[in-house]
């Protein structure tokens, strides 16, 4: 799968901090011995931004981690995301998402940081003003009933009238009665923040092993290692954070993760005008001005199992889509259309904490479009409830206990 392109100077710095790739720092040959002598503290299986997240904080706090990935790091739907930190883009009343969401715009900011100078790669994390924008009374009264709850979250969100907008954005449609202005949330480049987060949690010792998972091995409530296509490599925890594929982990758990892919496509495209101030958003569609000049247009909701096509119907939603926000898109020059397969459950809210019938196995899947914005706290309770058994993030609304059969 193709992933979006970056800066030459972030490209410079990938390749000065490279990831392994398949084969790289596994030894020779394809021995189960060899497995079974690697015994890290905890297995990661899955090499997305939840994985990496995972094994970034388990390593930052001293624990020996291997991350178990088929293909390649973010080669999925973390390698083709938006990047978006928006935890208000879509919400119409506040609940446990909304706010996990809220406290990752700080953590975001922190670890942007953090990760460039652990690894010199740059997440290209920018604060962005979003505009949620209003094209009928019912959208005006939609958006000014989420106006008070978001304001007492403590972010910096104000109603504008279609003057103010715009002011803000010159470049939107004259036809936005309005809009929710908001100043707080942000973005970065969701591919290059995958590998920084791989490539911290290797500089504390962590491996990423290319290879395919076949099962987990259970010892009565415990998980004792991972069954891979190279042999079973034995584990004291195991974490899985396999997206839309997490189904499978729970028919080898014996318990039920109701997870399915949900297909998202996107264009990069080049403006020919002026570069735009803020994010818009009107329902699911989107346009993303990106540090580096080009546009990010998205995106669709796709129930078409593990197809990851890029459809002509696609691209035709998103650039109507674009142009009715933004008119003068219909001269930019679309770049490249990109689709990726997030990991949706059957209630829409992600799962994260302990399996709850076994004593060391954790689950971290199921985040949807939100995966990058709530990657940073999902790594730490992750992190914690493995070397703790507890955790401050409050994730008591995504445990999966709550898909147990009563």
């Amino acid at each position: 799968m193709t992933v979006p392109q970056v800066t030459a100077h972030l490209a410079e710095a990938l390749q000065e901090t490279p990831s392994p790739r398949r084969g790289e720092g596994q030894g020779e040959g394809d021995s189960g011995g060899l497995c079974m002598q690697h015994h890290p503290d905890v297995i990661v299986i899955g090499g997305g931004v939840i994985g990496c997240a995972v094994a970034y904080h388990l390593s930052k706090a001293g624990a020996r981690v291997t991350v178990l990935e088929r293909e390649s790091l973010a080669c999925q739907a973390s390698g083709v995301a938006a990047g978006l930190l928006t935890p208000l883009a879509e919400a119409e009343a506040p609940s446990p998402l909304v706010a996990m969401g809220v406290r990752c715009l700080a953590l975001h900011r922190a670890l942007a940081q953090e990760l460039l100078e652990a690894t010199g790669i740059s997440v290209e994390y920018q604060s962005v003003p979003v505009l949620r924008l209003a094209f009928t009374n019912d959208d005006v009264a939609r958006l000014k009933r989420s106006l008070e709850w978001q304001q007492e979250l403590g972010l910096r969100v104000s109603w504008v009238d279609s003057a103010e907008l715009q002011r803000l954005e010159p470049q939107a449609s004259p036809d936005i009665l309005g809009g929710l202005y908001s100043q707080d949330e942000a973005q970065l480049e969701a591919y290059p923040y995958t590998l920084a987060l791989a490539r911290g949690a290797e500089q504390r010792g962590a491996q990423v092993i290319y290879a395919e998972v076949k099962g987990i091995r259970l010892q009565g409530e415990r998980a004792v290692g991972v069954e891979t296509a190279r042999g079973l490599f034995s584990a004291g925890a195991v974490v899985v954070a396999m997206g839309p594929w997490s189904t499978l982990a729970g028919q080898w758990l014996g318990m039920h993760l109701p997870v399915e892919p949900l297909k998202g496509q996107l264009l990069r495209a080049l403006p020919s005008q002026a570069p735009m101030r803020c994010v818009l958003f009107h329902h699911g569609d989107y346009v993303a001005p990106k540090s580096n000049g080009t546009l990010i247009l998205g995106t669709t909701e796709e129930r078409v199992g593990f197809d990851k096509g890029v459809t002509e119907e696609g691209r035709r939603h998103i650039v109507e889509a674009a142009q009715r926000l933004v008119p003068g898109l219909r001269d930019a020059r679309e770049m490249h259309a990109i689709a990726g397969l997030r990991p949706i459950t059957s209630d829409g809210m992600p799962i994260i904490g302990k399996a709850p019938h076994l004593e060391n196995v954790y689950v971290a899947t199921g985040h949807g479009r939100r995966g990058v914005t709530l990657s940073p706290a999902t790594g730490q309770a992750i992190a914690d409830l493995v070397l703790r058994g507890a955790t401050d993030v409050p994730i008591q609304s995504f445990s999966p206990g709550r898909f147990a059969t009563p």
